[in-house]
């Protein structure tokens, strides 16, 4: 029997293959997941042996941590820029076979056991009271052409497996390609954001992501977040079906500077990605950007001098945010006030 299901939506949010819970964050190191405590970062536990193949996705829920693997994208490190701005055609993806599972192990001990096996990858894991979801991606890997990615279910008891939606278009290097509302789950499929009942129906093609099919989606409550246009963040009111846009404030650079991800959010607060360019310059920024004070604040940031377009695929790093602070796999990097909404009271309605 996997846990009962510990509530988290309101306060807790993850990007790329890092869970938490209210005392540690789980992070994949080495091929095993690894327990970091949240007060004291030098407290650690490595929880698994190394997985055969890369940790993708890892999920918390009670006791348990869910964990996925998936494709390897191995890519030359000279001449490089990020991905969605140059091609990766000069990449090798390893491990290509539906030689992936969904696995779990205990937040208290070393004992892991496998859930699902024989899967195309797992590119995102999330659950809800009954239910642990993940999504496989398309077999053309970036989402493009081939719209065979599924998005499934099994349940506590690891008895019943379902498939919610088929025909997704689904890049493996999509880090947070969905997020889970109270009734419905939010996809991006293709670059666009689609609304999958959990109680069955069809789906419904909500609105086009400016970021495409790599956008990933975060979830604050029941407010789902995406990139928008230049500095701009998209919100849908899960509850209401109306969408919001508002202007984020960015830690500026060398050229002009735009939001390209949305990866983790709190009440008043968003992690973003950057992106700026100039002459054989390419910049990326990950910053917490504090929506009611319209302030910014570095966590990490990485610049290529380039001549060619080789991408170092899924470049970004992990992140974990709860209702105070802001972690990646080595500890905590920030720490913001006591959570405020106000910035969803002076968002524009469009």
């Amino acid at each position: 029997m996997l846990a009962a299901a510990t509530f988290l939506f309101a306060t807790y949010s993850t990007f790329g293959p890092i869970g938490q819970d209210a005392q540690a964050v789980y992070v994949a190191r080495d091929g095993s997941i690894v327990r970091v405590a949240k007060d004291n970062p030098e407290q650690q536990a490595t929880l698994t042996s190394p997985a055969q193949y890369r940790i993708a996705a890892i999920d918390v829920d009670g006791d348990d941590v869910v964990y996925g693997t998936s494709i390897t994208s191995q890519c030359p490190m000279l001449n490089v820029c990020p991905p969605a701005y140059c091609p990766d055609f000069v990449c090798t993806l390893t491990n290509t076979e539906p030689v992936h599972s969904l696995n779990v192990v205990s937040t208290q001990s070393l004992i892991s056991r496998t859930l699902v096996s024989g899967l195309r990858g797992v590119t995102e894991i999330g659950h809800d009271g009954s239910w642990i979801y993940w999504l496989e991606p398309s077999s053309d890997f970036k989402g493009i052409t081939n719209g065979d990615g599924r998005l499934r279910r099994i349940d506590k008891s690891g008895l019943v497996v379902e498939t919610l939606l088929v025909g997704v278009k689904a890049s493996y290097r999509n880090q947070h390609p969905f997020v889970i509302a109270d009734e419905a789950i939010y996809l991006n499929s293709g670059g666009w954001l689609v609304r999958v009942p959990k109680s069955g129906g069809w789906p419904e093609y909500v609105r086009q992501l400016s970021g495409g099919p790599e956008s990933p989606l975060a979830i604050e409550g029941h407010f789902v977040y995406a990139a928008g246009s230049g500095r701009s963040v998209t919100v849908l009111d899960a509850s209401s079906g109306e969408f919001h846009v508002m202007e984020a404030a960015v830690i500026e650079s060398g050229g002009a500077t735009g939001i390209t991800s949305v990866l983790a959010a709190a009440p008043g607060v968003v992690v973003v990605q950057e992106f700026s360019g100039w002459t054989h310059t390419r910049w990326h920024a990950w910053a917490v950007s504090d929506l009611c004070r319209q302030t910014a604040t570095l966590a990490a940031e990485v610049t290529f001098y380039y001549g060619g377009f080789n991408v170092p695929a899924l470049l970004a790093p992990p992140f974990a945010i709860d209702d105070r602070r802001i972690y990646m796999d080595y500890g905590r990097v920030y720490r913001y006030p006591a959570p405020r909404p106000c910035a969803r009271n002076r968002a524009v309605r469009r």
